[in-house]
């Protein structure tokens, strides 16, 4: 477990280095990629018997190397372009570990250009992915990761206002995973005021969506060409709580210390989408995949908050609680849902370094 703690805390490590380079977006850039460099070789490098579904993926690349063009999608639900990727996949490699590899890295390129765009430090926002679930989650889902990151590139044309370079994204992030559908709402969300009306605006829908949750995921399902049922969580509540109180603790704080600006109401606003999907949640399992296209606005919000305290005392008051609080989540966590992620084991060496690009 120590090895999952440690690439939470390597981010606070790297900011503490003054590289003194001029170039100021160079130094940024490079200090998220070595922040996020344990993370990814975690991810890359990971057994295949670590998250639910790594095996069933890896299965399907060594099974699409045999598989004719012809066969691809025969019998599937997934999205056609996802299996048109893995079947050129095998042109690259035969290696299971290389196709895993490169799969991280297209997670990968989408955080670090979200990260990079954003107007303030990552250390914080890392370190928040880190602890409240996105990161452990990429361990699992590779098509919706895709998905993610390449809603998550898009993120520079959300903040210019480009319209059609955002949709462009989002459609061909949909043909990988048919979820970052839902992305959409994050451009209609992005520039709205946290007015009271707003408040009352987000409520409603919330609970209107709770009313016709059954018709909701019965659309969903057809969408996603599964057969979806509202199924009783049972559980959800402290992640929940959780989320809700470090949202409102988010807004109180860039709000009360004068800190706004337009990216942090944007990021605000998105965020309001999270807590919203958690609510469903908490009455339906379904909605919790769909959530962590927009928890990485959160977590770029929680950073971005814990820094906006004048007073040096209350900050370090407020980061002391804000990090044992997400560390404390983590590691619970790691004794419960994620209980088979330790030992970390490394998937082998041998498909590394004799069958790199194949027999």
């Amino acid at each position: 477990m120590l090895v999952y703690i440690a690439v939470a805390l390597f981010p606070f490590l790297i900011y503490k280095i003054n590289f003194e380079w001029r170039n100021k977006n160079r130094e940024k850039l490079i200090k998220i990629i070595l922040s996020i460099l344990p993370m990814f070789i975690l991810i890359a490098f990971r057994h295949e018997m670590i998250g639910a579904d790594t095996y069933g993926y890896l299965r399907e690349f060594r099974d699409m190397i045999e598989k004719p063009w012809s066969l691809i999608f025969y019998q599937t639900r997934e999205e056609y372009v996802f299996r048109v990727f893995v079947k050129l996949m095998t042109y690259v490699t035969h290696s299971p570990l290389f196709y895993q590899v490169i799969c991280t890295v297209l997670y990968f390129i989408g955080f670090v250009s979200f990260l990079y765009h954003l107007d303030f430090d990552a250390a914080w926002p890392l370190f928040f992915f880190a602890t409240t679930g996105i990161y452990t989650f990429m361990f699992t889902a590779t098509r919706q990761c895709i998905a993610m990151s390449i809603c998550l590139f898009s993120y520079q044309f959300l903040k210019r206002k480009k319209l059609i370079r955002f949709l462009i994204c989002v459609v061909f992030a949909f043909l990988f995973h048919r979820s970052a559908i839902l992305f959409l709402f994050a451009y209609l969300i992005f520039r709205r005021k946290l007015s009271p009306l707003n408040v009352i605006l987000y409520s409603g829908i919330t609970i209107g969506s709770l009313l016709l949750l059954e018709q909701i995921q019965n659309w969903f399902g057809q969408l996603m060409n599964a057969n979806y049922e509202v199924e009783d969580a049972g559980n959800g509540w402290v992640f929940f709580i959780f989320l809700t109180l470090l949202t409102v603790f988010a807004i109180v704080i860039v709000y009360t210390n004068g800190k706004r600006t337009a990216e942090v109401d944007g990021l605000i606003n998105v965020s309001v989408i999270s807590v919203a999907l958690w609510v469903l949640r908490l009455f339906t399992r379904q909605a919790e995949r769909p959530s962590f296209y927009f928890l990485f606005f959160s977590v770029a919000l929680f950073g971005y908050a814990v820094d906006a305290i004048d007073d040096d005392r209350d900050r370090g008051i407020i980061k002391l609680v804000a990090f044992a609080l997400c560390m404390a989540l983590y590691i619970y966590r790691f004794f419960t849902n994620f209980a088979s992620f330790v030992p970390y084991q490394f998937y082998g060496l041998e498909p590394l370094t004799l069958s790199l690009f194949g027999s």
